[in-house]
């Protein structure tokens, strides 16, 4: 059972301009089918490496895989945690669409695709997913930060607290044109004057303890 035969069938909508001539098969990783047949590893998302071709075509509005053969994975006598991707190219190379991921194929033959599928339950791509890496993430993230706008009475925004806030999830930092500092330091210089009234017109002055003496 060197090779598994796969039916052939039509198996996902297509409406794009460029026409499917190739499915092919690229293993994630190196490996020894249940024979001991070695197959190397392959890129879909670069079009590079070993893979595993069918003949595809544009059925109406689907895309169709002709009869093929491809090795197993199930039994795999080394790197037995190997899968495949499954692409459509046009006749010029160029990848038309990654059509699933984490395929296992059986060791029963003939097969068909669906049934790949129920066994490996490989997971169906409407679209070739893209992903930041942590560096980027990180730029991304420091780019926010330093365009974040700065606070004000109307706007959250970005300040710097001088003491932790009473309530965390909603800091206010007070600023030193707030009424409430306004008001405070004009309270203040009202009690500095009126001490300073009580003490002269009493019967000391200054700080309170020196005695009024006349000419």
């Amino acid at each position: 059972m060197a090779l598994i035969t796969i039916a052939a069938d039509d198996i996902i909508n297509y409406y794009g301009d460029l026409v499917p001539a190739f499915a092919r098969l690229y293993a994630s990783l190196d490996f020894r089918d249940v024979d001991g047949n070695f197959v190397a590893k392959g890129s879909a998302l670069s079009g590079s490496g070993f893979y595993q071709q069918f003949v595809a075509s544009k059925a109406v509005t689907k895309i169709r895989i002709s009869t093929g053969t491809a090795y197993p994975t199930a039994g795999a006598m080394m790197n037995p945690s190997v899968t495949y991707t499954l692409a459509i190219f046009d006749a010029n190379g160029t990848k038309i669409k990654t059509v699933a991921t984490g395929l296992k194929i059986p060791l029963v033959t003939p097969t068909t695709w669906a049934a790949i599928q129920t066994f490996s339950k490989g997971t169906t791509l409407t679209y070739a997913p893209t992903f930041y890496d942590s560096a980027t993430i990180e730029q991304k993230f420091a780019a926010l930060q330093n365009a974040a706008a700065k606070a004000s009475e109307v706007q959250l925004g970005v300040v710097r607290l001088d003491g932790p806030a009473v309530d965390v999830t909603n800091p206010i930092a007070i600023g030193q044109n707030s009424p409430v500092i306004i008001d405070l330091q004009e309270e203040t210089a009202g009690l500095a004057a009126t001490k300073q009234d009580t003490l002269i017109a009493g019967t000391n002055i200054g700080d309170g303890r020196e005695p009024i003496r006349s000419g």
